[in-house]
């Protein structure tokens, strides 16, 4: 399994390319923060929720940026349900791993054991709204057995 799929590198790269011009931008006044690693249940709850629609391949642009929402094809996101995510099979556990705020993006990023393999996801909100900016799925290896 290729450790950086081009495909989600695609699809996530201008939320990520956002949020890290906005941190670099804000870098000479205030470095991005580290939160406390506090899953709450609300967050937990949507980055489940969003994992799920990707794995099916039918997203709601709704909840995404206009940025992200513009940037995300129907082609990208049902290339990469198939290439990416059929292959890894149904997430088993979510466990937070980092948190970081800055400039009024939060991020997220978990640790996803799947059927088949281990990815990092990592998850972006922006604003009081809590809009999706970025999402990026990264293979990391097979899931080791118990």
């Amino acid at each position: 399994m290729r450790t950086t799929p081009a495909r989600w590198r695609a699809f996530a790269f201008l939320g990520l390319f956002v949020l890290s011009s906005v941190g670099t931008a804000n870098a000479q006044t205030a470095a991005p923060s580290r939160e406390p690693l506090l899953d709450d249940s609300n967050v937990i709850g949507l980055a489940k929720a969003e994992f799920q629609r990707l794995r099916a391949g039918k997203v709601d642009r709704s909840l995404y940026t206009p940025e992200l929402a513009g940037e995300l094809k129907d082609a990208q996101i049902q290339a990469a349900k198939h290439d990416e995510l059929d292959p890894l099979g149904a997430p088993l556990k979510f466990t937070l791993t980092r948190t970081v705020s800055s400039a009024g993006h939060r991020v997220y990023q978990y640790l996803v054991r799947c059927e088949h393999g281990t990815v990092i996801y990592t998850i972006t909100f922006l604003g009081p709204k809590n809009l999706e900016d970025g999402v990026y799925i990264t293979p990391i290896g097979p899931t080791p057995t118990p």
